[in-house]
């Protein structure tokens, strides 16, 4: 099976597409793995990246500043995703094209 390409989420993208971009990008990490490193379920992830609930609810603020922060902690430096300079810069370093 061949991988899924993923573009780098504009600015204005939703917070959902950038953490699954982070995620597979400045991580490289599967969802599994990150449910490892986080406590997060599989599942969970999978619905963050989504952005909505299991009911089809927009996941909240609360919820989000939440996952940043626990995603935050598993060591990757100068983490954002909301902004998506810090992530450009790296993505630049690293040898990624838009």
């Amino acid at each position: 099976m061949n991988p899924t390409i993923i573009e780098l989420p504009s600015r204005g993208a939703a917070e959902a597409a950038r953490a699954k971009f982070w995620r597979k990008t400045a991580v490289r990490m599967t969802r599994t793995q990150l449910s490892l490193e986080t406590g997060y379920s599989v599942s969970a992830i999978s619905l963050f990246e989504q952005g909505y609930d299991h009911k089809g609810r927009a996941i909240g603020e609360r919820a989000w500043k939440r996952y940043r922060l626990v995603c935050a902690g598993i060591g990757v430096k100068n983490f954002t995703w909301t902004s998506g300079d810090e992530l450009r810069k790296w993505m630049d370093s690293k040898g990624y094209d838009e």
